[in-house]
């Protein structure tokens, strides 16, 4: 069996908002094998862009880990690969 490209382990994501703060992601499990395709499906609100963006390390979860094991755009990692981050939006085809 392969390592898997990439592996979501128990995140969650708490975003502070003035009426307290809000679970917008909450103990989410997951890995895509090589080769394989990951959809995400659920109504308005339920998380799945957030989720999309922890995945690409466009944000940091609150807890738990994400984990790349294949290899990254160009070698670099999530901080210094602003150009990646402007050409593709998780849920939108790239322009």
């Amino acid at each position: 069996m392969t390592e898997p490209l990439l592996g979501l382990d128990r995140v969650s994501q708490v975003f502070r908002t003035q009426h307290g703060p809000v679970r917008a992601v909450d103990d989410v499990s997951l890995n895509v094998e090589p080769g394989h395709v990951l959809c995400l499906v659920g109504e308005s609100g339920s998380g799945k862009t957030t989720t999309a963006k922890l995945a690409a390390g466009l944000r940091l979860p609150t807890d738990g880990a994400v984990r790349f094991l294949g290899p990254r755009p160009s070698g670099r990692s999530a901080p210094r690969r602003p150009g990646l981050r402007r050409k593709s939006r998780p849920g939108h085809p790239s322009r």
